[in-house]
């Protein structure tokens, strides 16, 4: 049976796989949401939405688009440490 805890946890879950797909779509960076994009953009100094996004989630958190940018940072940085397991692994090619 579904709860209402239940339903917030799928309603991010499919909030997140969409806003990846959108920034695939875009020419996004691999497993980064677009708000981890405005971020990285507002870093850069060119155009974002950061004030945007994060108003749309202060409900969640203070500095969405930020938190975003650090926990897809860990993240990417964890694909790609496997990806060079991996070739270590299948290609015998060193760390």
């Amino acid at each position: 049976m579904w709860h209402r805890k239940n339903a917030v946890v799928w309603l991010m879950r499919v909030t997140i796989a969409v806003s990846i797909l959108l920034n695939a779509i875009v020419g996004g960076r691999n497993n980064q949401t677009l708000s981890a994009r405005m971020w990285e953009r507002k870093m850069q100094d060119k155009i974002h939405i950061v004030p945007f996004i994060d108003w749309l989630f202060k409900w969640e958190q203070q500095q969405h688009c930020y938190a975003s940018w650090i926990k897809w940072t860990v993240i990417n940085s964890a694909i790609n440490h496997y990806e060079d397991i991996s070739d270590y692994v299948t290609k015998g090619t060193k760390l």
